[in-house]
C-alpha cells in the first residue's frame, strides 16, 4: 500500500506523501492571494488555492495522515510517519505506547480494524 501511494518515490521510503513530520501552522491565500497565517506554529506549511499542501521541495513538511485503530472496543488515532518493512497489505505497525493503548504488549501481534482519517 505505502510504495504504491499516489506520489510515493522509489528510494525515499519516508518522504511518501501519507508521512512525514507534524507542521503545526498553516497559512492559506487570501482574497488578494497573499499567504495569511490561519494557524499559528512554529513552522508553517502554505495550503495554495486549490486547497492542497505548498512546499518547497527540499523539505518535508506537509501535514501525515491519520488513522483510527480499533481492537476489543477500545479506539486511537495515529499519525503514518514511516514504512513498515515487514507489514502485509493492510497491516498496520504501531508504537508500543499505541499498541498498549489498544491491547497487552505481550501479545506482540494482534488483529485491528483500521481506516485512514481526512487531516
Amino acid at each position: 500500500m505505502y510504495d504504491a501511494w499516489p506520489g510515493a518515490t522509489a528510494g525515499e521510503m519516508n518522504r511518501n506523501p501519507i508521512c512525514g513530520p507534524f507542521v503545526p501552522g498553516r497559512k492559506a491565500l487570501n482574497q488578494a492571494g497573499v499567504f495569511e497565517t490561519v494557524v499559528a506554529g512554529a513552522q508553517f506549511v502554505d495550503i495554495g488555492g486549490d486547497g492542497l499542501l505548498n512546499c518547497d521541495p527540499a523539505s518535508q513538511c506537509h501535514i501525515p495522515l491519520t488513522a483510527t485503530v480499533t481492537h476489543g472496543g477500545k479506539s486511537i488515532q495515529v499519525k503514518i510517519v514511516d514504512r513498515c518493512e515487514a507489514c502485509a497489505i493492510g497491516d498496520i505497525d504501531l508504537t508500543p505506547t499505541a499498541f498498549a493503548a489498544l491491547a497487552d504488549q505481550s501479545l506482540g501481534r494482534t488483529s485491528v480494524q483500521w481506516h485512514f482519517n481526512k487531516y
